[in-house]
């Protein structure tokens, strides 16, 4: 699926829904950018997380304040490679911005609208930053890391389903949890969640999506192991269904799920 959210609106969405992962480590960003995410960096290893965050929050209205958040996510994933500095800032930005847009429903409905989206964004990266089996061997993923992960991920089907509860969206947040809890190896949970991501992306229309998640659900009873050469049987047809498609998206679908079969059966 895939490994991160980039933009607000659902039609940007949609596009990196279906598209191969792209080097984001390689887009020309705003030095200051950079220069904010290294000095959170070192303040977070400084033991002082919370003088970053009053740093974050120090200046500009809340709206610049949620985007300073969420670009924070992902330049401290895909440029300072420091997934114990992304937890805690993320997981500040989502706070910040559910609070900020309870306080803002009934006066101005539509910037709470775009605060729960930020959130929303940074709730599914968080979930897939920690991640494992993207195997990016700059990462280190805890156990703590896996925890925030799933709570992240279960956070974004609830953002999800407030903001309209699009299938598509809904199916891409059900695999997140159905990926965490198979790191987990908690391989019936994440079957339960890899169903449900297969039956939202029937209704999205995405047999891409559809066919990738009855993948992980193969994946997870190879890994359980009750009935491994069933299981091997459907993710084989599974991964030829997907590249008999055709389409860059199918077969790169099909490549991520043989490349994550493979890091999780080490």
């Amino acid at each position: 699926m895939i490994r991160c959210m980039v933009d607000l609106y659902p039609v940007i969405f949609v596009v990196a829904l279906f598209a191969p992962v792209f080097a984001m480590s390689q887009q020309k960003i705003d030095p200051e950018r950079l220069e904010m995410a290294a000095s959170v960096k070192k303040m977070v290893e400084e033991n002082d997380s919370y003088g970053a965050i009053e740093m974050i929050q120090g200046k500009g209205d809340f709206q610049e304040v949620a985007q300073r958040y969420e670009f924070l996510v992902r330049d401290l994933y895909w440029q300072e490679k420091a997934l114990h500095a992304l937890m805690p800032i993320a997981r500040a930005g989502i706070q910040y911005c559910l609070t900020k847009a309870n306080e803002l429903t009934e006066k101005d409905s539509a910037a709470a609208h775009k605060l729960v989206d930020y959130a929303k964004i940074m709730s599914y990266n968080l979930s897939s930053f920690t991640w494992p089996g993207w195997d990016d061997k700059d990462i280190i993923i805890t156990d703590e890391a896996l925890v925030a992960g799933l709570e992240a991920a279960m956070l974004n089907v609830r953002l999800v389903e407030r903001l309209g509860a699009n299938p598509g969206q809904l199916s891409n947040s059900y695999w997140a949890i159905g990926a965490q809890y198979l790191a987990m190896k908690e391989y019936a949970k994440a079957t339960t969640a890899f169903e449900s991501a297969v039956n939202y992306a029937q209704k999205a229309g995405s047999k891409d999506a559809e066919l990738m998640n009855k993948g992980y659900i193969a994946m997870s009873r190879i890994l359980e192991g009750s009935d491994k050469k069933k299981a091997q049987a459907d993710f084989d047809k599974t991964v030829k269904a997907l590249q008999d498609i055709g389409t860059d998206d199918s077969k790169f679908f099909a490549g991520q799920l043989v490349s994550v079969l493979k890091f999780f059966s080490r």
